[in-house]
């Protein structure tokens, strides 16, 4: 995605589309009150047939306004002006990202950024607005036959400023909320992805592509009789009744010089049948999630590596199901040091 900003009037810029808001009672947003201007009172006059709606979160996309050189404004529900924070600010692009998902737009101006937003600044307002249509516009095709959908025609996402000494402060957090959304997105198709697909050596071959090319992330991959060398039985003895073999990924992003790293440990059972404490069937399918705090660590090293953040991140994660209640397992807990573990299995939900 491609972001700009613009000190022009809503009304002024030849894009597909335009959002802005009205509040409670009648009252204009900043944009809202320039196109409404601009077209003659159009917006009013809805507002007053009941065309268009304030309550938080609806919307109304009305095409070729009459003055207005953008194909399509948006018209987005605020609520109460007293009460619109981050939250209903990021309710409010949510819904415009959702109206507009839903045509062909290409380009798109968000007026919204122009509004007074409590205890937010305009980097969060440009943040907030790259996740949530980063989120509106997930979807998850990959294990769909035949043709294709369309991906989303949206390739240029604008922010209304009131100074153009406001654009690099805007610009830093679309790209910061765009990477945010790199991210999740790939954690979400790792979630999806059935159990069979999304097992411990695709996760290990999805942590190395991401590492591929990037100097300063990389990714090793352990296999068992590497974990056995190093004494992990407790993770072994987990992994002790399933094909697929466990993997062990540790992947290291350098960035911060001598700075200490933040370390992130993420869990990876690809499926958890329960062992003893069989799932219930009608949840069964769900147990794929067991790896999603693993999923969530590969989001994270996606994020930061696309923003090459100044920091050091050590991370790890490891993946799959079995062993038996009561089982004592001798495992190596530091170098040196051993530590056994009888205690009974309990249910992981």
């Amino acid at each position: 995605m491609e972001y700009f900003t613009t000190t022009s009037k809503p009304s002024r810029r030849a894009v597909d589309c335009v959002i802005v808001g009205i509040y409670d009672r009648g009252k204009l947003g900043v944009a809202a009150s320039d196109i409404d201007s601009a077209s003659k009172g159009e917006i009013r006059r809805l507002i007053k047939s009941g065309d268009i709606s304030s309550e938080l979160g609806h919307s109304a996309l009305l095409p070729r306004l009459a003055g207005v050189k953008a194909a399509r404004v948006v018209v987005v529900g605020l609520g109460k002006s007293s009460a619109f924070g981050a939250k209903q600010f990021r309710k409010a692009v949510a819904a415009a990202a959702t109206a507009i998902s839903k045509t062909k737009a290409k380009q798109v101006l968000n007026g919204l950024t122009l509004e007074t937003v409590a205890n937010t600044s305009r980097y969060y307002l440009a943040r907030h607005s790259a996740e949530a249509f980063g989120g509106i516009l997930y979807r998850f095709n990959k294990m769909k036959s035949g043709r294709q959908p369309a991906a989303s025609s949206l390739k240029k996402i604008g922010f209304a400023i009131a100074k153009k000494s406001h654009a690099a402060e805007t610009i830093r957090g679309a790209e910061h909320g765009d990477a945010i959304s790199t991210g999740v997105s790939l954690a979400k198709d790792l979630g999806n992805l059935p159990a069979n697909v999304c097992t411990p050596s695709y996760l290990a071959r999805t942590a190395r592509k991401l590492a591929s090319g990037n100097a300063k992330l990389t990714t090793k991959v352990l296999n068992e009789a590497e974990m056995k060398r190093l004494g992990m039985a407790s993770l072994l003895s987990v992994t002790a009744g399933t094909v697929e073999a466990a993997k062990l990924i540790v992947m290291q992003y350098k960035g911060g010089g001598t700075e200490k790293p933040v370390v992130l440990v993420g869990k990876g059972v690809t499926f958890d049948a329960g062992g003893i404490s069989l799932k219930p069937g009608l949840g069964m399918d769900e147990m794929k999630f067991d790896m999603c705090g693993a999923a969530s660590v590969i989001g994270v090293m996606a994020t930061v590596a696309q923003l090459k953040l100044p920091m050091n991140l050590p991370r790890s994660r490891t993946c799959r199901v079995a062993p038996r209640p009561g089982r004592a397992i001798l495992s190596r807990a530091c170098p040196g040091k051993r530590s056994r573990s009888s205690t009974p299995m309990q249910r992981d939900d």
